[in-house]
């Protein structure tokens, strides 16, 4: 039986998120690196993954970043 009332929180990988936002995986990192995003949620050696509420939020700061400097909205 499943919980009803528990949250689903999705999460995503490197080559998903490179592909929402338009860039290289290495970019990612870089974020990554640089601290713009967390290091994301290590499930193995080799997988890391990110929820896509983190994801959201670097976007949209992102996108106010931007607006701010007088780029395209």
């Amino acid at each position: 039986m499943t919980n009803q009332n528990q949250p689903t929180t999705r999460y995503m990988r490197p080559k998903q998120i490179s592909q929402l936002l338009g860039i290289g995986r290495s970019t990612w990192w870089l974020f990554v690196k640089n601290g713009e995003v967390s290091r994301g949620i290590k499930l193995g050696d080799r997988l890391t993954v990110w929820p896509v509420e983190e994801i959201e939020a670097f976007m949209q700061k992102k996108k106010q970043a931007m607006v701010s400097e007088g780029g395209v909205a």
